[in-house]
């Protein structure tokens, strides 16, 4: 098995309350099921990597709160090692309230960023660089700087770990992160507050604007998602339609596991192709699934079935 992979961001906790239709304001409202998750985007990520069969790592801040004891089972539960993240007294972990909407199959999320300080350059520098074949980072648009450290720090300490950078939210400053990755994920929304109206003009615009031989990927929800890369001066871009379980069930994440399949194709030296139709399946099989355990079992039905699901760009 490869070196193994690490994910470098957030965990937050998730008070996720499922609902048959979304509340009316200022009503009382039952809900059926109401649920408290680790979440956070790399953290999301790291469990996605584990189930499909990666030696995972991450590497975040937590709180010395009295929710640090469930995180830290979670964690263990899903087989995501944490033993180089610092914890912080005094603090609390951000908060998310998560509205699952059964009618539609939306996820609404109101989050409270709380004071648990951001990873330092100092808690990286400290990893041994060996131990890793894969190092995602999740964009923070709070933590830029030290991000673009980090990466300098890896460049220049390894030739052979890959780097992935996520960028979703909608703040300029993530834009600084384009150029640092060997495969940049750019969520809908950053790609159309860039001014991209299509995924398939995202993935060629910001090719232009990433790393040389960079791979750039951007989900666009129930249209897919594309990829692309600049192969002998020539952009190659492939779309790939979505893949729909036969009931959604849990769309909370799906984008997490998304970028976490795609990592897994590049860490096993797959096309980046395939990579895209791979990271569709499994994003697209986790909808049908409460939460990320048992997300294994279709990466065999995605290799052991022919895939007729792209679509000309």
């Amino acid at each position: 098995m490869a070196n193994a992979s690490l994910c470098v961001g957030l965990v937050c906790i998730d008070i996720v309350a499922e609902s048959e239709r979304f509340p009316v304001e200022d009503t009382d409202h039952r809900i059926p099921n109401l649920s408290y998750r680790r979440g956070g985007n790399a953290s999301n990520s790291c469990s996605v990597l584990a189930q499909l069969g990666m030696k995972t790592e991450f590497l975040g801040t937590l709180s010395n709160s009295i929710q640090l004891d469930f995180i830290q089972r979670d964690f263990a539960e899903h087989s995501v090692s944490i033993e180089h993240c610092p914890i912080f007294p005094d603090c609390e972990f951000p908060t998310s309230i998560v509205i699952l909407n059964a009618c539609n199959s939306t996820r609404t999320i109101m989050h409270h960023p709380t004071n648990l300080q951001e990873l330092g350059v100092q808690h990286f520098t400290n990893l041994n660089l060996n131990n890793y074949s894969w190092i995602h980072f999740e964009g923070r648009s709070a933590n830029v700087d030290n991000i673009k450290q980090m990466i300098k720090f890896v460049r220049e300490n390894s030739k052979s770990i890959k780097i992935s950078v996520e960028i979703e939210k909608t703040r300029t400053v993530l834009g600084e992160l384009l150029p640092l990755g060997d495969v940049v994920f750019i969520s809908k929304e950053f790609s159309q507050f860039s001014g991209f109206p299509t995924m398939k003009e995202a993935v060629k615009g910001f090719i232009g604007l990433s790393r040389p031989g960079c791979i750039v990927v951007c989900a666009w929800g129930s249209e897919g998602a594309a990829a692309g890369q600049n192969v002998n001066g020539t952009d190659v871009v492939k779309c790939q339609s979505a893949s729909a379980p036969c009931r959604i069930i849990d769309t909370l994440g799906a984008g997490d596991t998304f970028n976490a399949a795609f990592v897994y194709s590049q860490i096993n030296l797959w096309d980046w192709k395939k990579g895209l139709e791979f990271a569709c399946h499994i994003a697209g099989c986790k909808i049908g699934l409460k939460g990320f355990l048992g997300l294994e079992q279709f990466k065999q039905t995605f290799l052991f079935e022919a895939s007729d699901n792209d679509s000309p760009c």
